[in-house]
């Protein structure tokens, strides 16, 4: 599985290679005119107690766009409970590959609080054919363990 994830993210790099270049210049955030691809996180809850479950969603809105790659990061001490359909590399990152036929999707993962009790911030990042720059995921980022 490891060694599918590598060969894929290896032809996305190269693809991704082939379809940065063009008579436009990337804006300040590293998109190129015209591309519109954005990941969205959604938190079923921004309070959860300890040991209980948060359910997070990644909207990847596609808009032209026919591949794409998304990284996400969970908070650090929360446990994959359910990763949906994505893949949990060796750092515990959940990742996302479409290589083609990219449509617009909604991606759905189950984590498991820590019994540490505060504030949890999650990260990711995702790139779009024709972006020549990661760009963060937006949307929810902060949940808090009660």
């Amino acid at each position: 599985m490891k060694k599918l994830f590598l060969l894929a993210a290896m032809a996305f790099a190269l693809a991704l290679a082939g379809c940065t270049a063009g008579p436009s210049a990337p804006d300040s955030s590293g998109n190129q005119p015209g591309i519109s691809g954005t990941v969205v996180r959604g938190l079923s809850s921004s309070m959860v107690p300890a040991g209980q479950d948060l359910v997070v969603t990644l909207k990847a809105n596609v808009g032209t766009q026919t591949f794409y790659a998304i990284d996400e990061i969970p908070p650090e001490g929360w446990t994959i409970k359910d990763a949906g359909q994505g893949s949990i590399d060796a750092q515990g990152h959940l990742k996302w590959l479409v290589l083609e036929k990219a449509a617009t999707t909604t991606y759905t993962y189950v984590l498991t609080a820590p019994a540490e009790k505060g504030s949890f911030s999650f990260s990711g990042k995702c790139m779009f054919e024709g972006q020549a720059a990661e760009q963060q995921i937006k949307g929810a980022t902060n949940v808090t363990v009660s």
